[in-house]
């Protein structure tokens, strides 16, 4: 019974951090800025950028507060 609850909180969390990068990407794209360009701004590899932006990884607090600075976007 655990084991389902467990699996049920990772499967939500996976869809809410798909759901941040995907707003992440509409933000960059909206500000006409590149992965590459963001990635070079937050001072990492742009294929982590890309992953983070695909959901793929989860995105450490210290990278979303740098991304929320660059996109001009309050994280409250």
């Amino acid at each position: 019974m655990l084991g389902a609850s467990v699996t049920g909180r990772s499967m939500m969390m996976q869809e809410t951090i798909r759901e941040i990068a995907a707003r992440i990407r509409e933000m960059r794209d909206l500000r006409n800025l590149t992965g590459d360009e963001m990635a070079s701004c937050l001072g990492i590899a742009p294929g982590q950028y890309a992953r983070y932006e695909n959901g793929e990884d989860d995105i450490p607090a210290s990278v979303l507060y740098g991304i929320a600075q660059r996109l001009e976007m309050d994280m409250s």
